[in-house]
């Protein structure tokens, strides 16, 4: 949270240590407070930069500093001056042992120390733009009933900190990266992915101060623009303003059959999971239960908002998957009550990047930019996304982005009788390599200037007390409790108002510290996310026990152990074993049901069967028939997680068995972005680190005459599922390594080698497993004598391989395994074909560079990919797989399975793609690029022909005094009915000591002048090496394409050399 560093330079580690404590688990005897006075003021008195020190003095744990800082400092960027003062003062004490801490300045006036704040203006009771203002209970959804959650009826403000700011004269993250990761981001990132699903899963109401939809694009439909809404029934036009100061259309709830409906029409610019959100003009006399039914990809699903509280703005009515088309969504007039008002207004789906100035009221959003971040609003601030929300930012006396989040928070919380608190969830920042403090702390307001909030100190109490039990239970033993503390921060402060209905009791975690490697090494994983956001929904289940006065059921754990089989006859048998729990109190409680989930590709997942025992049958599928699978756990808490994705091919007795081994998701996955303004950082996208559905990707691609079935990998190891019972195995590692018990445990290895042993033939991939088996040294035998495969090399330094000439894939077509939107498989392994064994596959053409190993020994054969299967581009796939099988399968007698009649006649599979080069230029001619300041044509480095192209500085040239954006440049135009659009080109990259202010770009301007970065890396390979890039989102617009190397100035210079680049669109 507190980068202090940055105001106050040169500060010594050695006097911060001054009267420390130790910063570790075990628990010490305070000082007594005349030594903590006094080492505080010696500290304070002794560090440049700072106010003068006019008195320091401490009571007990509790200490207090006052300084002379000028009011008008104080008051300075709408207060930020008196956060800043306080920030400063409060790292700089931060070792001390003090538990309550005030930071006050000398009042010129009369002489008194008086608190920071109390020079900044007084801010007035919560504004409620509900028409006629009442203090209103929740509606419950009528769908609450049927799923019981120990959250219910509780909601939960919760604030990820920090965003995209204006600095006064540039778009910055208010926290630079350091260890590699931006808490701004790294906050958002733990609480959208973690905390809020754990929350809602338990039945809570949650409302994030800052964006919690992270897609790039957002569509509108209002009632006002022809085409995107229709109306039947009896429906009226209100004089009131609603969505962008137009009109909304009302109707008169009834409670029999519905008599009024309205339909929106929403487009969908890509297939994706979007947040849904109607525009609201509240007031008590609205409808408790307005019904919206979305027509989503799994099909229809109901949401219910409560249209008589919350301000006029944006409600959120779900997240649903989508495909790219229109989106229908339909509000009719049946409700629990008769006579109400239903509105009906704008929709928005996603939320889209922070690209104008205005709110969804109309107005201007209140900042001294002049233009905006582009960023995704779930990275901004709150300070614009509470004004994009609607709310009016002339409300308050001061409005600055620590303040707005709290403010926020009671406007929406104003004139609602609920039962809600106030979470923050901040890492923490020391001197930028900070190698003295780690831990966690936690925070309430000190009771300066206002009152603290009832109920926050109990809060802070069970949210800490959770959270350090759970991380000391599952993460580390020792790590270090930094104590409950109370300080004037705005966040907290700032829930207070003048009305008690519209407080907020609430509390600030420091998780850890961002700028300490050990700590920044649990910040990045995201099992450590996971663990802290479950431990802080605990708490605030059990905060919510003490002050009702009941006993809340923790939500389960995910079930395991899944596995999904044909029973013939169209039927499928899903089974798990039950939710596992514990002694300690890190898991959650007893599952007792579960939910089946059901989807016909792996995306569009439709209303789950409860069941109540741990395995389900499902009926009713025709032979032929792709089905998928997730499954989630149930008890009076709330649901779980869903498990990972199976699936099967419906018919009978299938040969093939697909078993995902791939669990791995831990910090070394994070995603690599070299954002423009903030340089190299790493990214907690999980997604692209692990989906736990790479089933569908091997699924899809098995030819149709195949059917399959698929089990995880503990349910084979646990026995649960017999390999013999199936001729073919597809194991699927992805980037498995050492840690989640290796890439195959000594059970699975046996289970494989007797497969093989008795006559079975297996496919297995992944990026990591001859690494792991050969060279960590954990299944020589078995790399040796089952897969007949060795190990040469850890990085294959490429994404592209070649059919070897003779094999499971001669005679193919070259493909390559950067499937755009996957994780990255950045390191495969260089295999070697043992006795009896072939190569199939070599790295880029490379007859040394063996990517996939073949073993034939008559029906018993194995077939090795040094890569992950499911990161080839999804258009190779097929093939691939088709390839992969006829050679495995060479002795199965095949199932036919018979086509519905409408099929027969048809090839099963899509005809192969028809491409067309658009761009095809190795700069043996100047061309048509236009070439920038550092870029020239060359021929000192080419990876074919005479000429090449070259950006930046080369190594031992001088790097001049100043930074330097070096690029060439194409335009050209994409076609709009292109279904795939792919960039080639090989690259030469240097970049001499791993500057951090250096790097190589790729990106694009669109038709709008948009920029959109497509790679940023630092290498230094000093190597010709091939590259690909997606260009489909761009199809239909005219584009530049740029190549770039930026030099930040220093002697450490970057360069990269371009050749060989290639354009193409197929259709």
């Amino acid at each position: 949270m507190k980068n202090w560093w940055k105001v106050l330079p040169g500060i010594g580690i050695g006097m911060l240590l001054l009267g420390a404590w130790t910063v570790g688990a075990a628990a010490v005897i305070p000082p007594p407070p005349a030594a903590l006075a006094v080492t505080a003021q010696a500290l304070l008195e002794t560090t440049p930069g700072l106010w003068p020190v006019v008195s320091a003095g401490a009571e007990g744990d509790t200490l207090t500093v006052c300084l002379q800082v000028p009011p008008e400092i104080l008051r300075a960027d709408d207060g930020l001056g008196a956060e800043q003062v306080a920030d400063n003062v409060t790292a700089l004490l931060t070792p001390l042992q003090w538990r309550v801490l005030h930071v006050q300045a000398r009042d010129p006036a009369d002489g008194v120390c008086k608190p920071l704040t109390d020079f900044l203006p007084a801010t007035p009771q919560t504004k409620s733009t509900v028409q006629s203002v009442a203090t209103l209970q929740p509606a419950a959804a009528p769908l609450a009933a049927e799923f019981p959650s120990s959250l219910a009826g509780k909601t939960v403000y919760l604030s990820a900190g920090h965003g995209w700011q204006w600095n006064g004269s540039a778009w910055r993250t208010q926290r630079p990266p350091y260890q590699d990761i931006i808490e701004d981001h790294n906050n958002a990132e733990a609480v959208t992915q973690f905390l809020i699903p754990y929350l809602e899963n338990a039945g809570a109401t949650v409302i994030p101060v800052r964006e919690r939809d992270w897609n790039t694009e957002r569509t509108i439909a209002d009632n006002d623009i022809a085409g995107d809404y229709t109306d039947v029934g009896t429906w009226y036009t209100s004089a009131l303003p609603g969505y962008h100061g137009d009109s909304y259309r009302f109707a008169h709830t009834v409670t029999g059959t519905a008599t009024a409906t309205a339909t929106w029409t929403l487009t969908v610019p890509q297939a994706g999971t979007y947040a849904l959100y109607a525009w609201v003009d509240s007031d008590p006399n609205r409808a408790c239960d307005a019904h919206y039914t979305v027509q989503h990809a799994g099909g229809p699903s109901p949401a219910y908002l409560d249209q008589r509280i919350r301000p006029q703005t944006w409600r959120y009515l779900g997240t649903f998957p989508c495909y790219a088309g229109p989106l229908t969504v339909t509000l009719d007039n049946h409700s629990s009550a008769t006579g109400d008002y239903l509105i009906a207004d704008a929709l928005r789906l996603g939320s889209g990047r922070f690209d104008n100035l205005t709110t969804g009221t109309g107005q201007p959003i209140s900042t001294t930019a002049t233009t905006t971040p582009d960023k995704p609003w779930w990275e901004v601030a709150t300070f614009y996304y509470s004004q994009w929300m609607g709310l009016d930012r002339a409300d308050w006396p001061y409005f600055n982005d620590v303040v707005a989040r709290p403010m926020y928070a009671r406007w929406q919380h104003a004139g609602v009788a609920e039962d809600a608190v106030y979470l923050s969830w901040h890492t923490n920042g020391y001197n930028g390599h900070n190698d003295v403090i780690s831990g966690t702390v936690s925070y309430v307001h000190n009771g300066e200037t206002y009152p603290r909030t009832a109920g926050s100190l109990e809060l802070q109490n069970a949210v800490h007390t959770e959270l350090l039990r759970d991380i000391r239970a599952g993460w580390e033993s020792d790590w270090p409790d930094l104590n409950q503390r109370q300080l004037n921060l705005g966040e907290m402060r700032m829930l207070w108002d003048d009305d008690p209905a519209r407080r907020l009791p609430g509390t600030l975690v420091e998780i850890a510290y961002h700028d300490n490697v050990h700590d920044a090494n649990a910040l990045k994983d995201p099992r450590f996310n996971q663990l802290a956001a479950r431990a802080i929904y605990q708490g605030i289940l059990h905060y919510f026990e003490t002050q009702n006065g009941v006993d809340l059921v923790e939500s389960p754990e995910p079930p395991t152990h899944l596995r999904v089989q044909n029973l013939g006859g169209g039927a499928v048998h899903v089974a798990w074993n039950p939710s596992p729990t514990d002694t300690v109190g890190l898991r959650g409680a007893p599952a007792t049901g579960y939910r089946v989930y059901t989807s016909p590709d792996g995306f569009a997942w439709g209303q789950p069967l409860a069941v109540t025992d741990s395995q389900a049958t499902l009926t009713g599928f025709s032979t032929g028939e792709t089905l998928y699978v997730r499954v989630t756990a149930t008890n009076d808490g709330g649901k779980s997680f869903p498990t990972e994705v199976l699936g099967t091919r419906v018919g009978a007795m299938p040969p093939l068995l697909i078993v995902n081994g791939f669990d791995k998701c831990n910090r070394f996955g994070l995603v690599q972005e070299i954002d423009p303004v903030e340089g190299y950082n790493l990214r907690m996208w999980l997604r692209q680190i692990n989906s736990r559905a790479y089933v569908v990707h091997h699924g899809a691609a098995v030819p149709i005459s195949y059917t399959w079935d698929s089990a995880s990998n503990e349910a084979i190891a646990a026995g649960l599922i017999s390999l013999s019972s199936y001729s073919l195995v597809d194991w699927v590692l992805g980037e498995e390594s050492t840690e989640e018990d290796g890439t195959l445990n000594a059970t699975e290895q046996a289970a494989l080698t007797d497969f093989v042993q008795h006559g079975g033939a297996l496919l297995i991939s992944g990026s990591e497993l001859l690494w792991d088996l050969v060279e960590q040294g954990h299944g020589l035998t078995f790399a040796a004598e089952t897969l007949h495969t060795g190990y040469t090399a850890d990085d294959a330094a490429t994404y592209h391989v070649t059919p070897a000439e003779t094999g499971a894939f001669a005679g193919g077509e070259a493909f390559y395994f950067d499937a755009p939107g996957e994780y990255d498989a950045d390191s495969p392994d260089v295999l070697t074909p043992l006795a009896g064994a072939q190569a199939a596959l070599y790295y880029d053409g490379q007859t040394d560079g063996v990517a996939a190993v073949q073993h034939a020994n008559g029906c018993t054969r194995t077939l090795v990919l040094g890569f992950p299967f499911e990161a080839i581009r999804a258009a190779a796939r097929p093939t691939v797989m088709a390839r992969a099988l006829d050679f495995l399968a060479a002795c199965l007698e095949r199932t036919q399975i018979y086509l519905p009649l409408v099929l027969r006649n048809y090839p099963a599979s899509e005809p192969p793609p028809q491409c067309e080069t658009l761009l095809e230029d190795g700069f043996e001619s100047v061309g048509d690029w236009g070439y920038g300041t550092q870029a020239e044509r060359v021929q000192d480095t080419v990876h074919e022909g005479l000429w090449t192209a070259r950006v930046g500085i080369p190594p031992g040239e001088p790097g001049g005094d100043t930074a330097v954006y070096s690029s060439i440049w194409h335009t050209l135009t994409l076609p709009g009915d292109a279904t795939e659009i792919t960039l080639h080109y090989w690259g030469y990259p240097s970049a001499e000591e791993n500057d951090p202010g250096d790097f190589h770009y790729v990106g694009l301007r669109d038709a709008g002048n948009v920029w959109h970065s497509l790679a940023t890396d630092r290498e230094d390979s000093r190597t010709w090496q091939a590259y690909t890039q997606e260009l489909s989102a761009f199809a239909g617009q005219t584009v530049t394409l740029y190549f770039g190397t930026k030099n930040d100035g220093d002697a450490a210079v970057a360069a990269l050399y371009v050749d060989d680049v290639v354009v193409e669109a197929c259709r």
